[in-house]
């Protein structure tokens, strides 16, 4: 059995392929297994995950239709032996010594999540991300006392990183963590990663930059793309099933997570091929929704005046502010 699983969702990224697996070849830790998951791609992806497969018994193909990368991600999971888990975006790619370098956190401290910051690959620019504040081992009251208070959403907006590319993780703490509902396609993974904290006893970060994130137009992320209504409440619904609510002031900040997710979605819907009055209303009925209007009254913000105006433009039910703020996004 390997040490450790690299699972990579692969829908339609047939052009960046050969980056992203190569990397892992390249790795100078020889003990992983990589599972690709063609997510029911449309174009030449699905015969290079096959052709990677012959051509190294450490590579698995898993070939599935198409229900986005949060399920994708949880079927790699489900087939992944490795004693700690990589995910990697099938347009991204890590440094060779990734893995050797998280093996040796690995055997000195034993953590249930190893944390290593990203390069941002603008076109042909590429920038060093800062390692953030956290260094070394933290044990849970470590966690508790200085990740927690934002590890869904503090007052000031902050919060902890949203992205479950960067980690690896003990195998035993994720299942339960990942999100099986194909509405949730912007923030899910971040659902999965505060899930994965919760349930996490130790952390240790990395200060070396490790993985390598690419600005991709196309992608989920970056590109306008229309989200789904019910995608706030599905992660909320997801993160209030994994964590305690009542513990700490989790409650707080999920109301202040869902205001944040739900704004997401309102600006996206301007990206609708449709006028404006018909997605004025369209904001109107769906913000109405009495578990989004709950999350709207209870929500408080301070310090960030971005933040108190994001708010303030669904409390008050300014679509116009919301389509302004769609214009510069």
């Amino acid at each position: 059995m390997a040490e450790f699983s690299v699972i990579v969702p692969v829908y339609n990224n047939e052009a960046f392929l050969e980056k992203s697996v190569g990397s892992v070849l390249a790795q100078t830790l020889p003990d992983w297994e990589l599972i690709l998951v063609d997510d029911g791609s449309r174009d030449g992806s699905p015969a290079l995950c096959d052709a990677y497969a012959k051509k190294d018994s450490r590579i698995r193909c898993i070939h599935k239709p198409n229900e986005g990368v949060a399920i994708a991600r949880k079927v790699g999971l489900e087939q992944a032996g490795g004693d700690y888990i990589v995910f990697l975006d099938s347009d991204d790619w890590i440094e060779p010594d990734t893995l050797a370098s998280v093996q040796v956190a690995i055997r000195r401290h034993h953590p249930d999540i190893v944390v290593f910051p990203e390069f941002e690959e603008i076109g042909e620019r590429t920038v060093r991300k800062s390692p953030g504040p956290h260094k070394g081992i933290y044990f849970r009251e470590k966690m508790e006392r200085e990740i927690f208070p934002y590890l869904l959403q503090d007052r000031k907006a902050k919060y902890y990183t949203p992205t479950i590319w960067g980690n690896a993780f003990r195998r035993e703490i994720l299942p339960g963590c990942m999100i099986a509902d194909s509405r949730a396609t912007i923030g899910e993974d971040g659902a999965c990663l505060i899930a994965a904290v919760w349930n996490a006893q130790s952390m240790f970060f990395l200060g070396k930059n490790l993985y390598h994130y690419r600005h991709n137009a196309g992608s989920a992320t970056n590109g306008h793309r229309v989200i789904h209504w019910d995608n706030a409440q599905v992660i909320a619904e997801h993160i209030a099933r994994c964590l305690d609510l009542d513990q700490y002031d989790f409650r707080e900040q999920q109301d202040r997570k869902i205001v944040h997710d739900l704004f997401l979605v309102c600006i996206s819907r301007f990206y609708a091929k449709q006028p404006y009055r018909e997605t004025a209303r369209e904001i109107r009925r769906e913000t109405g929704r009495e578990f989004y209007q709950k999350a709207i009254r209870n929500a408080r913000f301070s310090g960030r005046p971005a933040a108190r105006w994001m708010h303030l433009a669904l409390k008050w039910n300014q679509v116009f502010l919301i389509w302004l703020y769609s214009r510069f996004w």
